[in-house]
């Protein structure tokens, strides 16, 4: 499976605070790429190191993340999972979107969120989401996205009073500036909704430590970097409830002049805990590989007919997007 893509490493410090102290607390990673997981022993932050860099990550979103991870596709293809999730996001941020909210959301993914916010008053959304698969079925679905990128959005007639980034963070080289970026759409005392893996949390295994997750946070880290960004954090949780399980939370405030203070983590805690939910991760790295041989078995029958000793090839659904679906393997 990891034939397919081999991307250009680099040496890296930390992203929130500039640091270069770091300890290794997991030397490898869920695809055998030498990724190793990096905590800056000054603010407590997460990061692969080596990692690709941001031209390689670009490259793999375009090209290669259906095929190392065809759980994303599965997600879009059971539409009940991800909706029922922003249906538990609309009842926690409900109080805080009031008639004549102008929300946008970074990652909007196939638009379960913006379609959930179009059932309070008032309330109009938009998204920013580069993958081409999500952003068609967002379309489909009735969700608007308006940008593949931060870099590529319209100027709009009046800031945002609300900003939205939900397990995206994880996903960036340089979590700080990406949040400035997005603070820049918001108007002065706008409201940004963050949320991410919490490694604090109840997870175990490769599920959490992968190429795609090239930042990893903790509470304190987490606070850190959105205040570095400019935002007040008003609310912070770790969050173990069904669909936002292992989830870190917080509610946060643009404003001005925003003191930031790292917060030094208990290193020998984490050892311990990385120890602990890391125990078998040999057994695991070995399930996500006959995973992705099953699902590449799958969809090469689903997609070609062997009737009488031939292949030939299916023709797709184009207009439903079930032949990419299917590739998940569910």
């Amino acid at each position: 499976m990891t034939s397919r893509w081999q991307p250009t490493l680099e040496s890296t410090g930390c992203n929130a605070c500039g640091s270069r102290k770091g300890r290794t607390l997991f030397a490898h990673d869920r695809h055998g790429l030498g990724l190793a997981t990096d905590l800056c022993l000054r603010c407590g932050l997460l990061y692969l190191n080596p990692r690709p860099t941001a031209a390689a990550y670009a490259d793999f979103y375009e090209h290669a993340y259906e095929t190392y991870f065809p759980s994303r596709a599965r997600l879009i293809a059971h539409q009940n999972i991800p909706a029922d999730t922003a249906l538990r996001r609309i009842e926690a941020y409900r109080e805080l979107l009031p008639p004549g909210s102008r929300v946008l959301e970074l990652g909007a993914g196939d638009g379960a969120f913006l379609r959930a916010l179009a059932t309070l008053p008032q309330v109009d959304a938009a998204g920013v989401e580069p993958s081409t698969l999500c952003h068609r079925i967002c379309r489909e679905l009735g969700g608007r996205i308006i940008a593949n990128s931060l870099e590529d959005l319209p100027r709009p007639a009046a800031p945002y009073t609300h900003a939205a980034a939900f397990h995206v963070l994880e996903h960036c080289v340089n979590p700080v500036e990406t949040l400035r970026a997005l603070g820049a759409q918001l108007a002065e005392g706008g409201t940004l909704f963050v949320e991410v893996p919490n490694l604090r949390g109840h997870w175990r295994g490769l599920g959490m430590i992968h190429l795609a997750h090239p930042m990893m946070f903790l509470p304190d880290s987490l606070r850190y970097v959105v205040e570095r960004a400019g935002f007040a954090v008003e609310k912070l949780e770790e969050l173990e409830t069904p669909l936002l399980e292992c989830s870190l939370r917080v509610v946060a405030r643009k404003q001005a002049n925003v003191s930031a203070a790292p917060v030094a983590p208990d290193l020998a805690s984490l050892e311990s805990l990385f120890r602990q939910r890391l125990r078998w991760w040999r057994l695991d790295r070995c399930r996500y590989q006959v995973q992705g041989w099953f699902i590449a078995l799958k969809e090469h029958y689903a997609n070609h007919d062997h009737r009488g000793g031939r292949l030939r090839r299916r023709p797709s659904d184009q207009s439903s997007g079930r032949s990419r679906a299917r590739s998940a393997g569910l």
